[in-house]
Parts: C-alpha cells; structure tokens; sequence
C-alpha cells in the first residue's frame, strides 16, 4: 500500500491537475466569447448574444458537468471547502446550462448569455489559477486580489444572466399547450404533478434569499483571507 505522504502526493498532482484544466478550459470559452463578440455588427447581435451558444456549448457543458467533482473534493475532505456551499453553487450552474440553455432556445437568445459567459468565465480562470498556485505553494498578491474583489461585480452580473436566461425560458413555457410538453400536469395515473413553468418561477424567487447568503459568505472570505491582520509574536 502507499504511504500516506505518497497518497497526499497524488492528490495534489491530482487538484493541480484538475484545477490547471479546468482553468483553460474556462479561459478558451472567454476567447471563444470575446472573438464571437467581435464579429457583431449590430445592436441586435447583442441583444440576442449572436453565436454565442454555437461557439461555446460544448465547452460549457463539459465544464459544469466535470465541475460537480468539486462537491466530491470538498465531501471527501480533498480541499477545505464545505460541501453544502459548493453544492449549491455547481448544481444551479450546471443546470443554467444542461436543463435551460440546452433546451429553450429562447432562453439563449437574449444578452444575458453574453455576461453568462463572461462573468462565469473571467471568475473561474481566476479561482481556479489561483487554486493551482496556492497547491505549488505560492501565493502571488494581485491574484489574491483578483480573487476576493473582482467577485463583487462579477457575481452579481452572473446571477442577474442566471435569471435572465430562466427567465426567458419561463416565459417560452407560459403557455398551457407549450408546458404539457415539459410538464407532469395533471390527471394522471400517479395522481401527482410537476409544473416546470412554477418550477422556474420558484427558482428564481429563490434568489432572493440564497444569493444574499452567498454573496455574504463570500466577503466573509474575503475579509478572512485577504485582510486578516497576521498573528503578532508574543515576545518571551
């Protein structure tokens, strides 16, 4: 059996690892957006984040869905990090994409996918470059800075695309002809009903208290971790 320091060895090989991909594959769907952004040529194609979704779906897709190994890493004492705040975090990601942008496409059609992306995207190269760092033990300042300021607009900028592109797809599912096909409505043999057009419109309520909560959580660490006034020796 291998010894525990060569157990630790693997895993952090393993973290680097997955951090360093995960990093360029975010920072490849932020070229792929900026490039897509620049061969607009009308107010229009922002409005409805032309090609924006062709060029990067794939990308997306495959990054939330290795995403969901973080809440792996945190449960499994991997990294510090608590599970019940990072599930959260990647399950409502990687439905934004999986069960909302892959399948209405009007939810897409709109300029919240374009801050979608670049929201997402500027703060993942950082968060997770700056993992990659600190697991090499090194802890350069302006990416520490980066880190814990740049969420202060970055986050709400993604919520607020979140909510735009449910939205949107709440609107396409108004209808009741439109939303039998997506829904669970009743009578039925269960007896039981699942309205997918309330669904959205609860999840987007939900934003209200849970997005507060993170938010908070996340200038707690930044407080923690960026302005935390280092220990004072006590003199013998």
């Amino acid at each position: 059996m291998a010894s525990k320091s060569q157990q630790n060895s693997i895993i952090k090989f393993y973290l680097i690892l997955y951090n360093l991909v995960s990093a360029l594959g975010w920072f490849y769907v932020l070229f792929l957006t900026i490039k897509t952004i620049c061969s607009w040529n009308s107010w229009s194609d922002f409005l409805t984040s032309k090609n924006i979704y062709d060029e990067t779906r794939i990308y997306l897709k495959i990054l939330l869905a290795t995403a969901g190994l973080e809440v792996f890493h945190a449960a499994f004492k991997l990294v510090p990090s608590n599970p019940i705040v990072v599930f959260p975090q990647v399950f409502i990601r990687f439905l934004v994409i999986w069960a909302i942008a892959d399948k209405f496409p009007n939810s897409i059609n709109t300029y919240g996918l374009s801050l979608l992306n670049l929201a997402w995207s500027i703060s993942e190269i950082i968060r997770y470059f700056y993992y990659v760092l600190n697991l090499i033990e090194s802890d350069p300042y302006f990416l520490k800075w980066l880190r814990y300021n740049l969420f202060i607009i970055l986050y709400p900028i993604g919520a607020l695309a979140e909510m735009i592109l449910i939205a949107n797809a709440a609107v396409f599912l108004k209808s009741i002809s439109v939303r039998k096909k997506y829904s669970y409505l009743l009578p039925n043999r269960l007896n039981i009903s699942f309205d997918l057009f309330y669904f959205l419109c609860i999840w987007i309520i939900l934003y209200i208290p849970i997005f507060p909560f993170m938010y908070n959580h996340m200038l707690a660490q930044r407080k923690k971790y960026l302005y935390a006034k280092p220990l004072s020796k006590k003199s013998n």
